[in-house]
């Protein structure tokens, strides 16, 4: 079995902590002991949804029957993207840190974990947290990030099962992130309010047609009655995790999703429809137009 690794996120340990700290809120508190040690946890503690914000390609030279139905096996279990084409020798194959962990149980699984185990930076899918590529918080992320491994001629239908993208939808509504997660093979992670307090001043967003209406005063006036109540319980010994259920489905939260390009392209076609509600549909037409600007082959992907 030959296998040649294309393309791989760089630097994935920064990245996952830098997506972790998403869920506590906790950018603030990072150095390069607390990130080491923060990703050590996340990793053999296996809270393993952070390990989906990284990206991996792979060619694998696949000759049997028996291989081949292991990899589509992978694919459907694990979520692994993976492209036979006409014009390519074996299979093509795309996934993140956790999908080789959990695929380890397979002989295909083990060898691409060895494989990408020696790319630099990767080293701890072994187990081997040293040397760590410190400090983790001095790489610097953005709200967008791009995965598109350069691959050839491949049909940008194909191309984007492989290619990537990430971003960062900030203060937006419980009811618009619960929208978001309902779409399957996306990577999440939320602002968790377990441990994050909502805010004191307008923790809430108020829809333009309440405004339009003038049912401003009475929208506003529940939203803080609820934030008022969220913090007398909390103030009186009750848990955040169970004082938030007075919270209204209004309340700002940030989320970060990461998926293939494939994914994004059915998301977009189902939100960025007339028929889509209004706070989803704007947040994903920001998401198709940067697509479209900084992948130039994205407009054969999408509907037109």
């Amino acid at each position: 079995m030959k296998i040649e690794v294309l393309a791989v996120t760089p630097n994935p340990a920064q990245m996952i902590v830098w997506v972790a700290r998403f869920s506590h809120r906790s950018h603030a508190r990072a150095s390069p002991e607390a990130d080491a040690t923060l990703f050590r946890h996340l990793v053999q503690k296996g809270h393993w949804s952070a390990l989906e914000f990284n990206r991996w390609t792979a060619w694998v030279d696949i000759d049997t029957s028996d291989l081949s139905n292991v990899v589509r096996w992978l694919g459907e279990v694990w979520g692994w993207e993976i492209t036979k084409h006409d014009g390519i020798h074996g299979v093509l194959i795309s996934g993140n840190a956790r999908t080789l962990l959990e695929g380890r149980h397979t002989v295909l699984g083990r060898v691409l974990l060895k494989k990408m185990a020696d790319r630099p930076g990767w080293e701890w899918l072994l187990g081997k947290f040293y040397p760590m590529p410190l400090p983790l918080q001095g790489e610097e992320f953005g709200d967008i990030f791009l995965y598109v491994p350069e691959l050839g001629d491949l049909p940008p239908r194909e191309r984007a099962k492989h290619a990537a993208a990430l971003f960062v939808f900030r203060d937006i509504s419980r009811a618009c992130a619960n929208q978001l997660v309902r779409h399957r093979r996306c990577s999440f992670m939320q602002e968790s309010l377990r441990y994050v307090d909502p805010g004191d001043d307008e923790f809430w967003i108020t829809p333009r047609t309440v405004e339009e209406t003038q049912t401003t005063p009475r929208f506003e006036y529940l939203a803080w009655s609820a934030g008022h109540c969220y913090r007398d319980l909390v103030e009186r010994g009750v848990p955040k995790e169970d004082a938030r259920y007075v919270l209204p489905l209004g309340t700002k939260t940030t989320l970060v999703v990461m998926a293939s390009l494939r994914q994004w392209a059915h998301i977009i076609d189902l939100r960025t429809s007339p028929h889509a509600q209004w706070e989803i549909r704007e947040r994903i037409g920001w998401v198709r137009d940067v697509l479209l600007e900084r992948v130039p082959w994205f407009g054969e992907v999408i509907r037109q």
